[in-house]
């Protein structure tokens, strides 16, 4: 079948059948796992990516048994996520997409705040994304064309994405793996300088954090299943952050305070959330961020939110060296 034609056929699927659960692959779903479909969460605004039904797509010739996809071509689309925990998904190229889409972009946004951008090629392996969703509201999904999201569920609790344990091409998730590298220090420096750049160049904002307070973050985790390297970023990137004249609110003021308010040390942070944080700590920034593994390197994006409105003031993206862990 021509691609204009499997493109007209598709069209023609989809009016009939919007309302058609995904094809939930070779195991079923466990307790706590939905297929991420209209059936289980709301598109609130944009398109939805709700395009093909009981079909197996290709990635770096490795099927994958239900999914969504973009349809080769731009778009978004925002979701009520409210009472779901994670949205986990592979991405990835189908090995069939034209020859002109050698690589897209997806940009996933929680509460409007973007939490992480990834670029994926074709003739790759598909990439995991695991979103956190507690205590959220809103799952934006923002790609350029090409894009399939491969097997996406939304899950409650602790539950994990077992399902996928069954499908060829997609290892069983490892939860709290030992670290096999760190991020290198020096280059957390260069995070930290160009914060302080971004900061001092203007010079309303750099009045209002030099009389003021920031909390960090534990930065998100991106396809890197060790804890410990967030823990580790985290202590190093305080340190940074204060040697580049940032005052920063102390560790154990602001676990109080996520303790009280009963909720997860998280990059994810709502309007809300930051103006909580800020009244019981009185820090009136929050440094949220995410490392995520790129084979090679590191790349880890931060932000820093005010308080009082929840927006971000300042941004940076920088990459960092990975250091090998010998054992």
């Amino acid at each position: 079948m021509s691609f204009k034609l499997r493109s007209i056929f598709v069209a023609l699927l989809c009016t009939c059948c919007l309302s058609t659960a995904f094809a939930q692959g070779p195991s079923s779903l466990q307790n706590g796992e939905r297929q991420f479909s209209s059936d289980n969460v709301k598109c609130l605004a944009g398109q939805a990516y709700e395009e093909e039904f009981n079909r197996t797509v290709s990635i770096k010739g490795m099927p994958y048994d239900g999914y969504m996809v973009n349809h080769y071509a731009p778009r978004w689309a925002t979701y009520d996520i409210r009472g779901w925990d994670r949205f986990v998904s592979k991405v990835g190229i189908d090995d069939g997409a034209p020859n002109n889409i050698s690589s897209s972009t997806v940009n996933v946004e929680v509460d409007g705040n973007a939490v992480t951008k990834i670029t994926v090629r074709k003739g790759e392996k598909a990439i995991l994304l695991d979103i956190p969703l507690t205590n959220c509201s809103t799952l934006t999904l923002r790609t350029t064309e090409g894009i399939w999201f491969a097997n996406p569920l939304v899950i409650k609790g602790a539950a994990t994405p077992t399902t996928n344990n069954n499908i060829p091409g997609v290892p069983p998730p490892v939860i709290n793996a030992p670290a096999t590298f760190v991020v290198d220090p020096g280059d957390l420096d260069k995070l930290a300088t160009s914060l302080r750049k971004r900061v001092d160049a203007k010079a309303e904002l750099k009045d209002k954090i030099a009389k003021g307070f920031m909390s960090v973050m534990t930065f998100n985790l991106i396809d890197i299943p060790s804890p410990s390297v967030a823990q580790n970023v985290a202590e190093d990137i305080a340190t940074k952050l204060i040697n580049a004249d940032f005052q920063l609110v102390e560790r154990g003021q602001l676990d109080k305070a996520l303790k009280e308010l009963k909720i997860q040390d998280s990059a994810l942070i709502d309007q809300k959330t930051a103006q909580q944080l800020g009244q019981i700590t009185g820090c009136n920034y929050i440094l949220v961020g995410s490392v995520s593994d790129r084979g090679q390197f590191i790349v880890m994006n931060a932000r820093i939110l005010e308080t009082a409105t929840g927006k971000a003031v300042a941004a940076e993206s920088v990459e960092c060296r990975k250091i090998e862990i010998k054992r």
